[in-house]
């Protein structure tokens, strides 16, 4: 099996999850990821959309990830079911790699459950 890659509309984001908002019953969701400036004090804020239902049951605020994806166009369907394009782009989350051990982010949820 051959694959192909187009790496002319790839992109690639390391950071921490700061914000989770899941629609469409689950089937997706938007996620913030706060990546750190070497050169700045303040952290960037990335918004991108994840497709992938597996991932997103597990996924929580905090967690570190690197996250692999496209640019992909902003769309929906209408309720006459026609689909409408934005004028702006969606970053589309393809792959997610956990930066964190379970056991780490079992640890900062209980620590979070004390506050």
């Amino acid at each position: 099996m051959i694959t192909k890659i187009n790496t002319d509309n790839r992109f690639f984001v390391r950071g921490h999850i700061s914000r989770l908002n899941s629609y469409a019953g689950g089937k997706a969701m938007n996620i913030v990821v706060a990546v750190s400036q070497d050169s700045d004090d303040h952290d960037s804020f990335i918004n991108m959309k994840c497709l992938i239902p597996e991932i997103i049951a597990i996924l929580r605020v905090g967690m570190a990830v690197e996250v692999y994806g496209h640019i992909g166009p902003s769309c929906y369907r209408d309720k006459n079911g026609e689909l409408q394009y934005k004028q702006n782009n969606d970053l589309i989350a393809d792959t997610i790699v956990f930066n964190e051990s379970k056991q780490t982010t079992m640890q900062r949820e209980a620590e979070e459950a004390y506050k």
